[in-house]
């Protein structure tokens, strides 16, 4: 099975973070608008911006939506995480905790808040850069 973890960095928003664990048989794929230097992560070319966006957390979410559209129908099996995300566990073995074979999402849980009212009272309020 072919498997890649992505994550995207546009504008400075986020640093990339090498992982504190690399599992073999992955491959660690960044969109980047920046010549981050990692060996770990490979670059992608960032793609044209979805729908003309031009806020970098917005463009970011909206390629995370559409990963599909921009990485090899190679892969089996996409995990992509934010930017803000340091990987420190086997990614095999949390795939073993949380996927099934019946499993066509899995979305992890935010960190302060379970109710998706709650976090889009919390977005409003966030200042608008767009």
């Amino acid at each position: 099975m072919k498997k890649a973890v992505i994550t995207y960095i546009l504008d400075g928003y986020d640093r990339l973070k090498d992982p504190a664990v690399v599992t073999p048989g992955w491959d660690y794929l960044c969109f980047s608008d920046d010549d981050f230097g990692s060996e770990i992560w490979k670059p992608l070319p960032l793609p044209p911006s979805p729908f003309g966006t031009i806020c970098p957390k917005r463009r970011t979410s909206l390629l995370k939506i559409q990963h599909f559209d921009y990485v090899s129908e190679d892969y089996d099996l996409v995990m992509t995480l934010d930017g803000s995300m340091t990987i420190n566990c086997n990614l095999d073995a949390f795939l073993d905790e949380f996927w099934t074979d019946q499993t066509d999402l899995l979305i992890a849980r935010h960190f302060e808040r379970n109710c998706l009212y709650a976090e889009a009272k919390a977005v409003l309020v966030l200042p608008q850069t767009e």
